[in-house]
C-alpha cells in the first residue's frame, strides 16, 4: 500500500528519499478508584412531614420567562459548529497536500504543503474558528525557495502550537532534515525562526537524515518523533525528542527501539495519562511489514515495543490518546483492505473493524471521544479517487463494533494523501484532506458532529 503512495509522491515534484524503504498494558492502566463513604446515619428514620395544602388561588404570580433578564453568555460555536466543508487555502497555489490539524477546543490550527514558485513545496498554517471563520490567515512557516518542505505535523500544548515538517535540500545522501516552529494559539511567534531538529539518539552516531515527523503535546510542551538514519542500523530508526513551548530542544533524544536489521518508518504519536505512545511500521528486506507500539513513560524511559499486528501489513494510520488510547491501521492485500481499530488500554480486547468487505479501505486516522474511538479513512473509488468516511466504534473493551451513522466527509473525490482528524470535544471532530483532479488538489476541512 505504501509503495504506490510513495510512487504517487514521486510523480509530483517531490524528491524521493534515500533508502527508499520506504505497551506494555501496565503502563497504560489508570489508577484504581477510591471507595466512597457516604457517612449517612441510617439508625433513625426521618420524621414524616405533611406538606401544607396549596390551592391555585394561593400560588403567587410569576414573571414570564421572556420578561426575565438572564445572562446565559454567548453560545459556544464548537457545540454546534459550522458543518459545511471549508476551503483552507482558497487563494493559494494548487497541489495542496499533506494536511495536518490540531484543536485547542475552541478552534483548529491546520498546516499543509503548497507549491512554491519553483518546483518545490512550502508549508503554511492557518487557524479556523468553529463557526468557519478564519482567525489567522494562512502564513508561510519557512522561506526556503530552494528546498522541498512536506509532511507537516501539528500539536497544541496549552497556549502553544508546534508545527514540524520534513525538508529535502536535494544534496543526497544527507538531504533530509526535520524543522519546526512554535507560536501562540493566537499566532504570535514563540520561536522567531524555524528550528533544525537535531537527531539526539544517545550512544549512537547519526547522519543528517531525519524525516516523517510526528508530534504530540505533553504537560510541559511537546514530544517530536522522526524516522532518523542511525549509524549501525541498515534503515531508519524512530527517535523521540522533547521540545519546550518556546522551541527549546531537550539535550538528548530517545530511541523508541533500536533494531539494526529493520527499518522503522511512519511514526505516530499520542499522549495518554502522562505517557507518550509511539507506533511505527517495522520493515525488513525479507519478510512482512509489522505494526509495533511502544510507550515512553513520564520519566523518559522506554518500555519494550510490542507487536500490534499478527500478520504482515503496512501501518498507515494513527494513535489516539486522551481519555483512552487506540491504534488504527489498514490490513489486508493491496486491493482489499479493512480498517482495524485496537485498544491500547485494553490490548486483549477484540478489534473494531471498519470499511466494506472486498473494498480498498486505507489510511485511517483515529481520536478518542468519551473513551470510544472515532475514525476517518479512505474508501478507494478507483485510481486516485477516494471517499473519506467517518464512523465511530462503541463497546470497547467488551464487545467493540461499528456504531452510529457512516458519514461521507469530502465533497467530490479525495486524493490518497493521509487525512487529518482532531478532537474538538466529545461529540465534534475536525477532519482535513486534499481533493480534486491531479495535480490541482485543494485542501479542505470540515467540522463534523459525530453520528449526525
Amino acid at each position: 500500500m505504501r509503495g504506490w503512495m510513495l510512487l504517487l509522491l514521486c510523480l509530483l515534484p517531490v524528491a524521493c528519499s534515500p533508502d527508499g524503504s520506504k505497551a506494555e498494558p501496565d503502563a497504560l492502566a489508570g489508577a484504581d478508584s477510591g471507595t466512597f463513604d457516604s457517612r449517612v446515619d441510617t439508625a433513625a428514620s426521618p420524621e414524616t412531614v405533611v406538606p401544607d395544602e396549596v390551592t391555585e388561588d394561593s400560588m403567587p404570580d410569576l414573571p414570564s420567562l421572556d420578561a426575565l433578564d438572564v445572562d446565559v453568555g454567548a453560545p459556544n460555536p464548537c457545540e454546534s459548529p459550522f458543518k459545511e466543508p471549508i476551503a483552507l487555502y482558497p487563494d493559494g497555489p494548487k497541489t495542496q497536500i499533506h494536511v495536518a490539524a490540531a484543536s485547542d477546543g475552541s478552534s483548529v490550527w491546520v498546516a499543509l504543503s503548497t507549491p512554491d514558485e519553483g518546483s518545490s513545496f512550502d508549508v503554511v498554517t492557518t487557524r479556523i474558528a468553529c463557526d468557519g471563520k478564519v482567525l489567522v490567515a494562512p502564513f508561510l512557516l519557512h522561506e526556503t525557495p530552494l528546498f522541498n518542505e512536506l509532511d507537516p505535523a501539528i500539536a497544541i500544548s496549552g497556549d502553544a502550537v508546534l508545527v514540524a515538517w520534513q525538508q529535502d535540500n536535494g544534496q543526497f545522501p544527507d538531504n533530509l532534515s526535520t524543522y519546526f516552529r512554535t507560536f501562540g494559539v493566537d499566532g504570535t511567534p514563540l520561536s522567531e525562526l524555524p528550528v533544525d531538529l537535531p537527531t539526539l539518539a544517545p550512544d549512537t552516531a547519526t547522519t543528517a537524515n531525519a524525516w516523517m515527523p510526528a508530534v504530540t503535546s505533553t504537560d510541559g510542551g511537546f514530544v517530536l518523533a522522526t524516522a532518523a538514519a542511525v549509524e549501525g542500523a541498515q534503515g531508519f530508526q524512530v527517535v523521540l525528542t522533547g521540545v519546550g513551548k518556546d522551541g527549546t530542544v531537550a539535550e538528548t533524544g530517545t530511541l523508541a527501539a533500536f533494531e539494526p536489521a529493520a527499518s522503522q518508518v511512519y511514526p505516530a504519536l499520542a499522549s495518554h495519562q502522562g505517557n507518550v505512545l509511539v507506533a511505527w511500521t517495522r520493515q525488513v528486506v525479507d519478510g512482512d511489514d509489522k505494526v509495533q507500539v511502544a510507550v515512553q513513560e513520564s520519566n523518559g524511559s522506554m518500555l519494550a515495543p510490542s507487536d500490534a499486528s499478527d500478520q504482515g501489513m503496512s501501518f498507515s494510520g494513527s494513535v489516539a490518546g486522551g481519555d483512552a488510547a487506540y491504534l488504527a491501521f489498514d490490513s489486508g492485500t493491496d486491493s482489499k483492505r479493512t480498517v482495524v481499530v485496537r485498544s491500547l488500554t485494553a490490548p486483549d480486547s477484540s478489534p473494531c473493524v471498519l470499511g466494506g468487505a472486498g473494498l480498498l479501505n486505507h489510511t485511517p486516522a483515529v481520536v478518542s471521544l468519551a473513551g470510544q474511538p472515532a475514525v476517518v479513512w479512505y474508501e478507494n473509488q478507483g485510481g486516485l479517487k477516494n471517499h473519506l468516511y467517518l464512523r465511530r466504534c462503541a463497546g470497547f473493551p467488551d464487545s467493540p463494533a461499528p456504531a452510529g451513522l457512516l458519514t461521507k466527509v469530502n465533497n467530490t473525490y479525495a486524493a490518497p494523501y493521509p487525512a487529518a482528524l482532531t478532537r474538538v470535544n466529545d461529540h465534534v471532530v475536525f477532519s482535513a484532506w486534499s481533493e480534486g483532479a491531479n495535480p490541482d488538489f485543494e485542501a479542505w476541512g470540515r467540522f463534523v458532529v459525530v453520528g449526525e
